[in-house]
């Protein structure tokens, strides 16, 4: 600012200068034109040269131009002195031109007369005089303005220095202050960091403890996964190997009583009874398929839902397109069985609620989540209506309950409905590539013992030649011992033995050789699959029957597998159940 200050001042000082200057010469070239213009009038006035009248007329327009561009830069209370050249000036022009008119007609005593007239000399005197006090004028107006611009140069360059000097005395109080500043930033500094060091010291305590918080809450939440699926199985096994067989026992047992009895109404109250019992067992099937199915923790993902999808086609009749693109296997075995058990509970919903014979399951893994969509253009709900309560959560399983086992895991539930445009719910789950983790053992699982009841292992009665042996295979003793009483009235079998688990029914077959061998498919050991299977190859000509609570294609296919020649659900009618055997026995 004091730099450009300065320069204005003295740039003013040139200008009024250059002004100065310019106005000079121009009163100079005014002056010689003049005399070129006189000068050129009296040779042309004792001559009739026409080179002077030439000349003369080419000078007029100079002079009136440098007098209008010494107008224009001459200060307007000068102006009087310049019109008073100028009418003397004008006055002079018309006696010259006069002259030079007389000068052309050859009367140069006329034209000389005109130019020595005292009219003439006196305006030629008039005009010199008035550029004479032109001149004097302007050099006193530009040699005042010359003098104010040095002492206002003066002026300013004192209050410049001032201002310098108040300047430095400013800075030089910044400058300490500033230092005083820095010297308490510093200390402020040094102070805030041993500040941050204690707190990054305390943060990465906090830190550390939060990851060793989150591992466990982590490892409690897969502990409580494997948890709630090892009592879900177990419950399962427990409505299989005892509810549900003690129904089965009932309703055998009622269906050979109702066949002995002899009154009309006596048939009747047991037919009530089986219907019952078959109401029974139909629940306790649909009970056992929801908490622990069979097959559950066998397989991949995929299989598992193909498994699945198979089941809900035959129970009923829902035909489920599975789509899978781009689908990364789960490998944690607590994330395939939490995400076939969501989709098993999403396909009852579609049963239950949807009213429609079809659904969609699709499968893909994008952005480090594995992703499952259940789809339907069925009837719909309003999901600003689902209930939030917490009671209601924990109660089952349920889309609410649903989400908060996927949240427990990291996981996440999208449910997009409307009433009458269908539902799409998206499972997402974080999908960690950790190593495999085994299903979990069961603890409560039963060691296998070789055990064969006393009562019913003695040799029935003595053959006969249309009589076929028969070994009865069923872990549940009820059921067992009402077969074995079935089997004994039946003219066309013998029971040489019977057992309880996989094991033992390999042994009581390498010991009594059956014709036909009546399986249960769930056993202690192995399943009856694979005693089947074990058996026929050491007793090829054997025929089996399975005999099985589990209503789905996996336990039939595996029986085929086998070897099994037909496979009946326990419930079944005893005439059925013994029909099928003769059947298999007498083909034609």
């Amino acid at each position: 600012l004091i730099f450009a200050s300065v320069t204005q001042f003295n740039r003013n000082l040139i200008d009024v200068q250059e002004t100065y200057s310019q106005v000079q010469v121009l009163h100079g070239k005014v002056l010689r034109i003049d005399e070129v213009l006189t000068m050129s009038c009296w040779v042309a006035s004792t001559t009739s040269d026409p080179y002077w009248h030439d000349r003369y007329n080419k000078h007029v327009p100079i002079l009136d131009e440098t007098l209008s561009e010494l107008i224009a830069r001459t200060p307007k209370s000068m102006h009087s002195f310049i019109e008073e050249t100028t009418a003397a000036n004008t006055i002079l022009v018309g006696y010259e031109t006069e002259a030079l008119k007389a000068s052309t007609e050859k009367r140069h005593e006329h034209a000389l007369k005109l130019l020595m007239s005292p009219e003439y000399a006196s305006q030629k005197a008039r005009y010199l005089e008035g550029m004479k006090h032109l001149n004097e004028a302007l050099e006193l107006h530009f040699g005042s303005l010359i003098k104010e611009e040095y002492e206002q140069i003066k002026r300013r360059e004192l209050l410049i220095f001032i201002l310098i000097f108040g300047l430095a005395i400013f800075w030089i109080m910044i400058y300490r202050t500033a230092a005083n500043w820095q010297k308490t930033i510093r200390e402020y500094l040094q102070i805030s960091n041993r500040m941050k060091l204690s707190l990054q010291e305390r943060l990465e305590d906090h830190l550390q403890l939060a990851e060793e918080r989150g591992l466990e809450i982590k490892n409690l939440r897969r502990a409580l996964l494997q948890s709630e699926q090892q009592e879900r199985k177990r419950l399962g096994r427990l409505v299989h190997d005892d509810l549900q067989q003690l129904i089965a026992a009932l309703r055998l047992k009622s269906s050979m009583y109702r066949d002995l009895a002899a009154v009309e109404r006596d048939r009747s109250a047991y037919q009530e009874l089986v219907s019952l019992a078959d109401e029974a067992l139909t629940s306790t099937r649909d009970l056992v398929m929801r908490l622990s199915p069979p097959g559950e923790h066998q397989g991949s993902l995929v299989e598992m839902i193909s498994a699945i999808c198979s089941q809900f086609k035959q129970r009923y009749g829902l035909i489920i397109e599975v789509d899978v693109q781009s689908f990364t296997e789960p490998q944690q075995f607590e994330v395939r069985q939490l995400f076939s058990r969501s989709i098993r509970e999403l396909l009852f919903n579609v049963v239950k609620y949807a009213q429609v014979d079809e659904a969609h399951v699709r499968l893909w893994s994008a952005q480090d989540y594995d992703h499952c969509t259940v789809s339907d253009k069925g009837a719909g709900f309003k999901v600003d209506e689902l209930p939030t309560d917490v009671k209601f959560i924990r109660t089952g399983l349920g889309l609410l309950g649903m989400r908060e086992q996927l949240t427990m895991i990291g996981g996440q539930i999208e449910i997009v409905s409307a009433v009458g445009q269908g539902t799409t719910i998206t499972l997402s789950i974080p999908n960690s590539r950790s190593t495999e983790v085994s299903p979990p053992t069961d603890p409560s699982m039963p060691e296998i013992t070789l055990h064969i009841p006393q009562e019913h292992t003695q040799t029935g009665p003595v053959l006969t030649s249309s009589q076929h042996r028969i070994l009865i295979v069923d872990d549940n003793h009820a059921i067992r011992t009402m077969l074995v009483q079935l089997f004994h009235r039946s003219p066309y079998f013998n029971v040489v033995g019977e057992a309880g688990s996989g094991p033992e029914a390999v042994e009581q077959a390498q010991q009594t050789q059956p014709d036909l061998l009546l399986i249960d498919y769930s056993l202690p050991g192995f399943d009856g699959a694979e005693a089947t299977q074990r058996i026929r190859g050491q007793l090829p000509h054997t025929k089996v029957v399975g005999f099985t609570s589990f209503d789905i294609p996996e336990v039939t296919d595996h029986f085929g597998q086998a070897g099994v020649s037909t496979v009946l659900l326990k419930g079944s009618d005893p005439q059925d159940l013994l029909d099928a055997c003769q059947q298999v026995m007498y083909p034609a």
